[in-house]
């Protein structure tokens, strides 16, 4: 599925969109957090965190109505911004 065919999809029925962005950006916002995280967080940590960015992109999406010109895009922001902080949070505590 494409990123059209998959914010279409997430305007029509959310939470089957949510499923499917989980199914298809999973391994993509893993890459990034374990990248990120790796140094300073345990896997349940990072995998919290994968959680928390498709949580987040959701709420996002929510707010606006998915009216995202890629999914990939946003995903990869919100993740790396999650990331930054957690990190921050990690190295100051």
């Amino acid at each position: 599925m494409n990123d059209n065919e998959l914010l279409i999809l997430l305007q029509s029925d959310h939470e089957r969109g949510l499923e499917q962005t989980v199914r298809q950006y999973s391994a993509y916002v893993y890459k990034i957090a374990c990248t990120r995280l790796s140094d300073v967080c345990t896997n349940e940590d990072i995998e919290e965190a994968v959680s928390d960015i498709f949580l987040a992109f959701y709420n996002a999406g929510l707010n606006n109505g998915f009216k995202f010109r890629s999914v990939q895009a946003i995903m990869g922001v919100i993740a790396k911004r999650h990331c930054i902080d957690l990190f921050r949070r990690k190295c100051n505590s």
